[in-house]
């Protein structure tokens, strides 16, 4: 399985498992982690939500293979899967914890916003790379980051699409907390924990007050789209699988 589920007392742990692929939200893994959302808000002892990823990667972001042969209507299909997943991990009752063990790019990066806390390992790395394939975000990337980071800060991670360690990105308003790596997992349990021991009825309020200021992810997905069928995204995407500098066109 591509996405494992486990109960631990009062936690629900979502461990994305796609080792080979860096744990790329392809819909197969998305639908994954939306079965482990039932399993969790189906378990009246579960308090508290972790998700973190396998091997060396919380999530290198959308599948890029399959949304470089996808149809224009499949992309959009894909988009709203993956905009409606965030959007209901944001609003479930419980609060949900990013452990972020690894590389967490593009929609990894959007996974691990939609969470109320991220935590890091200090070799962890973040970015928006979409811009250098030839992108925008897609999963409600772009006002999710101004909403965490704020809007310069988001404006230069977005147009150069650099990568940061987790110490910049902590800087920035993106990871609450940068713990060593073999510290990680004991101190993202114990701040569940912590978290687990309040009264349920206040934190789901909580958290519906610091979601209260949403944006919806419409216009982020026509954007996408444009760049496909109109821009230079395809290009993009190939130059990225064959691993080789894109040629793109003149404006």
């Amino acid at each position: 399985m591509s996405v494992q589920f486990e109960k631990q007392g009062a936690r629900g742990v979502v461990r994305l498992d796609h080792v080979a692929n860096l744990n790329a939200l392809s819909p197969g893994l998305l639908a994954g982690i939306e079965e482990a959302l039932d399993r969790a808000l189906g378990d009246i002892d579960v308090r508290v939500l972790l998700i973190t990823g396998a091997g060396r990667a919380f999530s290198a972001g959308a599948d890029i293979r399959f949304m470089s042969s996808a149809s224009v209507e499949d992309c959009r299909q894909y988009l709203q899967q993956a905009q409606e997943l965030l959007k209901r991990i944001e609003s479930i009752d419980i609060p949900v914890i990013a452990v972020v063990n690894g590389v967490c790019t593009g929609g990894g990066c959007a996974l691990a916003g939609c969470c109320d806390i991220t935590i890091a390992s200090e070799t962890a790395t973040f970015g928006e790379p979409e811009a250098c394939i030839g992108l925008p975000g897609g999963f409600g990337n772009i006002s999710r980051l101004v909403r965490r980071v704020g809007l310069p800060a988001a404006a230069e991670l977005l147009l150069t699409g650099r990568i940061i360690d987790a110490h910049v990105a902590q800087e920035m308003g993106l990871v609450s907390r940068v713990v060593p790596a073999a510290e990680l997992w004991n101190a993202s349990t114990s701040l569940a924990d912590d978290i687990a021991a309040n009264a349920p009825t206040a934190l789901a309020h909580i958290k519906r007050i610091l979601q209260s200021c949403q944006d919806s992810g419409a216009e982020e997905i026509e954007a996408y789209l444009t760049c496909v069928t109109n821009g230079e995204g395809r290009e993009g995407m190939q130059a990225f699988l064959e691993k080789r500098k894109p040629n793109w066109r003149t404006r």
